[in-house]
């Protein structure tokens, strides 16, 4: 709301992509999009990326999403513990995606399975890593790039069904889960053939 200048800017710009009392969503859409592409756009936004997927993403990128250490911070609960790896540790994004001992497990097993040459479970070293060498055409880097967003998605969605659900699931389980995500998107996908039988011949 600050970027836009308060509420009464945001309702004149509103009101600019009005025709006839209908809003167009395309002139919106324009409107509000960021002039400048920030350099996380291409892994963030991939069009093989499930929608869900690029919006998990996008917030854990800029360190949005309601990790446990920010709602220990502003006093909204009273303790903070990483429910994944079931220790001591605290909470917070770096932790939860690729340091916990459960998540660093899930995303060694997807990279493994799509034969990465690099390893690395550390989220500034990884997500630079995509920015800088992941940002090519080809359909094994559009996989590779959705693999990542899907492996977010599913550990953030892991952890929500431990603390709201009471429910848990193995590392074998979750990264089947994450596959079974990466081989229908891209079977479903414009992918050519020779793609989908890369994938497909993943054990």
């Amino acid at each position: 709301m600050n970027l836009l200048g308060g509420a009464e800017n945001l309702k004149n710009l509103i009101n600019s992509c009005c025709v006839n009392s209908k809003v167009h969503l395309s002139a919106l859409y324009n409107a509000l999009k960021p002039g400048t592409k920030v350099e996380w756009h291409d892994f963030v936004w991939e069009k093989l990326n499930y929608p869900k997927h690029s919006f998990i993403v996008w917030l854990a990128i800029q360190n949005k999403l309601l990790t446990q250490d920010r709602l220990h911070k502003k006093g909204i609960i009273q303790s903070n513990q990483c429910y994944l790896c079931e220790g001591t540790v605290e909470e917070n994004r770096d932790h939860l995606f690729f340091d916990c001992k459960f998540s660093n497990c899930v995303w060694n097993g997807i990279m493994e399975w799509l034969k990465f040459k690099w390893r690395s479970a550390d989220w500034h070293m990884l997500t630079n890593w995509y920015i800088s060498r992941m940002r090519g055409k080809g359909n094994k880097q559009k996989i590779k790039r959705l693999a990542l967003t899907a492996t977010i998605y599913n550990i953030w969605r892991e952890r929500n069904a431990r603390i709201f659900k009471k429910e848990s699931r193995s590392v074998e389980q979750l990264i089947k889960i994450i596959k079974l995500d990466i081989w229908t998107i891209s079977l479903n996908s414009s992918l050519p053939d020779e793609a989908c039988e890369w994938l497909l011949s993943m054990e």
